[in-house]
């Protein structure tokens, strides 16, 4: 019927039941509201990347050590300038194959430790942290600390003015 009942039991006026339409009617419209609010957002490609990252560089990785076994044939050939011979030798996938691999693992190793030094220790670490280094770098001479903490006032003053 229109009415509505209250919590103790009796039937309210007119008013009440126009009351009793708006809460349906501001319930239907936060249902879109809510069901866009945990609605999943749509899968892209870039959610992927994580895992694609590091699968594509391991192939990349092998391709290349792989085609270095050509590379001696390959150079040979070219002195030879005959059909020359593309067998695969253990002599140049050690001369060549190893190059690419340690280059990654010390990119990545400097990479770690760079990041490390941007961010830890928190505390000055080292003597004397009232010598700096000089050349206006604001570094100390006898110790570290983390870049992010080091300035940590600075930064903070800037965003602030911001």
């Amino acid at each position: 019927d229109g009415s509505w009942t209250s919590s103790s039991g009796s039937e309210g006026s007119s008013e009440g039941s126009h009351l009793g339409e708006r809460k349906k009617a501001a319930a239907a419209n936060e249902a879109p509201a809510n069901k866009a609010a945990n609605a999943k957002p749509p899968r892209c490609r870039q959610c992927r990347w994580p895992v694609l990252r590091p699968a594509i560089m391991t192939v990349l990785m092998i391709f290349t050590v792989v085609i270095s076994c050509f590379f001696e044939g390959w150079l040979q050939a070219l002195d030879d300038a005959d059909e020359g011979r593309t067998v695969a030798s253990i002599e140049s996938l050690l001369r060549y194959g190893t190059i690419p691999v340690i280059a990654a693992i010390i990119g990545y190793g400097t990479n770690v430790v760079a990041l490390l030094m941007m961010f830890y220790p928190l505390e000055f670490f080292g003597y004397f942290p009232e010598w700096k280094i000089g050349l206006g770098l604001d570094l100390p001479l006898f110790g570290w600390q983390g870049v992010i903490p080091m300035k940590a006032r600075e930064m903070a003053e800037i965003s602030v003015d911001m």
